[in-house]
């Protein structure tokens, strides 16, 4: 089982954290850098992952009528990520390691403040109530997506959108031709050259095609959207989609050259955005190099920024605090 994401190193989403204009300050930073950042809007980010299982690593998912409440599927998909991880681990039989997991249930549901004035016994036995059938699926399904019923008639709208696009069919595809390599949720661990301390960084890539001829890349990533695509170029630059694609280039790059593959250079490099909503449309969009550019300026700020800090082990105040006594309040129309 990867252990990408208990790397504390600094991915595209911890340079929002440090940004004063996304809202974020140093200790906002360094709580999601050691991974106690909780997460928002769980099941948005459940049917996001999903929607990568099926379309960019072809995985036909199990079905379940629903899940449980968010805080109980939680609690269960934490404890099947702790079995996973000793199950890879450790040289103890399985079965034993099953029979453990009601110890894990209930540590982890204190950690969410589950049910808290209960006992251990009652607890576990809540949980597995609540989500019994979720449960017995984890148990089976390995590392296959488990989606509702509601998400499986999505993922069907969408594939047959698909069928009607191409162009989009062609970014999507992995189909072998001669000197084209593809990447799939590529983890990679690089380390940045904006500030000269080469600080660690950690990116995990949709698609990647390598086209080993003309020496470019081209990154392909998949996102998914409650709004109308007509909506998309506004949440594009909302949640700074152009910032995480420089970041991903940044890391193709140095993984590039960590393979020994010298002279190769970006090619395009697309966003396709599928619609979550009944229409489930899909539309394909070019990452340009102005938003490039101003990624790469975005980031150089904000890992500045970020060394700063580390350098100092200061994380209480920001720059901005450290330098001015009193901030002036403006009208935006002054």
């Amino acid at each position: 089982m990867s252990n990408y994401h208990l790397l504390q190193y600094i991915n595209n989403s911890a340079l929002s954290f440090i940004n004063p204009e996304e809202g974020g300050n140093p200790g906002k930073y360094r709580t999601q850098i050691l991974g106690e950042t909780e997460r928002k809007d769980e099941s948005y980010f459940t049917l996001g992952t999903n929607l990568h299982f099926v379309f960019l690593e072809d995985i036909e998912p199990v079905i379940v009528k629903s899940y449980p409440s968010d805080v109980v599927k939680g609690i269960l998909d934490q404890v099947i990520g702790k079995l996973k991880y000793a199950i890879s681990k450790s040289v103890t039989p399985v079965s034993i390691l099953i029979k453990d997991y009601t110890t894990d249930l209930v540590k982890v549901a204190r950690t969410e403040k589950y049910q808290n004035k209960w006992g251990d016994p009652a607890v576990a036995k809540e949980i597995l109530k609540r989500g019994s059938e979720y449960w017995k699926i984890l148990l089976t399904a390995g590392d296959v997506p488990i989606v509702t019923e509601k998400q499986h008639a999505l993922i069907m709208a969408i594939r047959a959108q698909l069928a009607l696009r191409p162009a989009i069919q062609e970014l999507l595809s992995t189909k072998k031709e001669e000197h084209i390599e593809y990447f799939t949720e590529l983890d990679v661990i690089w380390e940045e050259h904006y500030t000269g301390n080469k600080m660690k960084c950690k990116s995990k890539l949709d698609r990647v095609r390598l086209d080993h001829k003309s020496k470019t890349f081209s990154i392909r990533d998949f996102k998914s959207t409650g709004k109308p695509l007509e909506s998309f170029s506004t949440s594009f630059e909302m949640y700074r989609y152009y910032r995480q694609i420089k970041f991903y280039e940044d890391a193709f790059m140095f993984e590039l050259k960590k393979r020994g593959l010298d002279g190769y250079r970006p090619g395009k490099h697309f966003i396709v955005a599928a619609e979550t909503g009944a229409a489930a449309r899909m539309q394909s969009f070019i990452v340009t190099p102005p938003f490039l550019f101003k990624g790469e300026l975005e980031i150089e700020r904000l890992l500045q920024r970020i060394s700063k800090h580390t350098q100092e082990s200061q994380w209480i105040f920001s720059i901005e605090e450290t330098m001015h006594e009193h901030f002036s309040l403006i009208p935006n129309s002054y």
